[in-house]
């Protein structure tokens, strides 16, 4: 899932666009594994469950705000209606690409 914004980055001037981008994986999944600060290996993501408990959440659409230009963005929960939510996992990044 991708959602593109025409915008001039704000800092340095730059045109392009925002792209949300959502990675979905099951728990475990070493290519989605970070290390945290103790060196322990953890999941780089959000579990299903947690974000369906979140306040910015109405229904199945998930609502969070664009780091770039603070526009909203919604997320259908919906296309992992039938994921198990304690054992999927959803990354959601904010990329700049310049024009």
């Amino acid at each position: 899932m991708a959602r593109y914004h025409d915008i001039t980055f704000p800092k340095k001037g730059v045109p392009g666009q925002v792209v949300l981008t959502t990675d979905v994986f099951q728990d475990g999944d070493s290519a989605f594994q970070v290390t945290d600060a103790s060196g322990q290996r953890k999941n780089g993501g959000v579990r299903l469950a947690d974000l369906r408990k979140m306040p910015t959440i109405v229904g199945d659409v998930l609502s969070i705000v664009d780091p770039y230009v603070g526009d909203r963005h919604n997320i259908l929960l919906t296309s992992w209606a039938e994921a198990d939510p304690e054992k999927t996992f959803i990354r959601i990044s904010f990329m700049f690409v310049p024009a």
